[in-house]
C-alpha cells in the first residue's frame, strides 16, 4: 500500500487535485481495483515487486489518471467514463504493464487463459468441461485452471476478461495506423470517441489531458 500512496503523490505534485487514496479492503477477493478515486488492495494480496509496479501503472496511471483528467473536463462526462469505454481503458492499461517491463509470459498465458474461458462460456461448454479444456488442450495445471474458470462462471458469467487483450489489439491498430496516444487519457473514453474528442477539443469543450501517465511523460522527455 505504501508503494501506491508513493505513486499516487507522484501524480498529485503534478496535478493538484489527482487526490486519489489507498484503502484495504475486504470486498475484494484478490489484487487490486479502482473505484472512482479509490484504489481498493485486498488484505490477501501478496505481489512480487515486478507485479506490484505493473499494477501501480495499469491502476494508477491509467484508471485513477484517466478519472481525474476526466474530472477536469468540462464536459464532465468523461470521468464516469462514455458508453464502451472499458476496452480502451483495460487495453491501454494493458499497453502500459508491457512498456514498463510487467507483462511476463505468464501474465500473457493467463490473459490468455481468460480469453478461452470467456469463449468457452459463450459457446455453452459446462464449468468442468472449461477445466478440462484448460488443462488438456493448453496445458494449465489444474489449480490454475480452476482459478482461471473459477473467475469467468462465478455469479452466472463474467465476461469482461474478454476486453484486455481485444481493448489491446484494437489499441495497436490505432497506435500502428500513426494515430497519437495523448488524446486517449483525456477521460475514460472509447477508441470510437477519438474522433468527437478531438472536435470538441477543437471547439474548446474539452482541453488537453491535465496529467499523461509516467510512461508517456518519459518517451516525451527523451525525444
Amino acid at each position: 500500500m505504501e508503494r501506491a500512496r508513493e505513486e499516487i503523490d507522484y501524480y498529485h505534485r503534478r496535478l493538484n487535485d489527482f487526490n486519489g487514496t489507498v484503502e484495504a479492503s475486504g470486498s475484494i477477493a484478490s489484487g487490486v481495483m479502482v473505484s472512482r478515486d479509490r484504489l481498493l488492495v485486498s488484505p490477501e494480496s501478496c505481489l512480487n515487486e515486478n507485479r506490484v509496479e505493473a499494477l501501480m501503472h495499469h491502476e494508477i496511471g491509467t484508471h485513477l489518471l484517466t478519472y481525474f483528467n476526466g474530472r477536469g473536463q468540462p464536459f464532465r462526462h468523461l470521468y464516469a467514463g462514455l458508453a464502451g469505454y472499458e476496452e480502451l481503458q483495460e487495453g491501454l492499461a494493458v499497453l502500459a504493464e508491457s512498456l514498463v517491463g510487467g507483462m511476463t509470459s505468464n501474465r500473457w498465458r493467463t490473459l490468455a487463459g481468460r480469453v478461452i474461458a470467456v469463449h468457452s462460456l459463450t459457446e455453452g461448454l459446462t464449468f468442468v468441461e472449461t477445466f478440462h479444456l484448460l488443462c488438456e488442450e493448453f496445458g494449465f495445471s489444474d489449480s490454475r485452471a480452476f482459478s482461471l474458470t473459477l473467475r469467468v462462471y462465478r455469479g452466472g458469467g463474467f465476461t469482461k476478461d474478454l476486453i484486455y487483450l481485444r481493448g489491446l489489439s484494437q489499441l495497436m491498430e490505432y497506435l500502428a495506423a500513426g494515430h497519437d496516444i495523448e488524446p486517449l487519457y483525456v477521460g475514460k473514453i472509447g477508441l470510437q470517441h477519438v474522433p468527437f474528442v478531438q472536435e470538441m477539443r477543437r471547439r474548446k469543450v474539452i482541453i488537453a489531458p491535465r496529467v499523461l501517465p509516467r510512461f508517456v511523460s518519459a518517451v516525451w522527455s527523451a525525444c
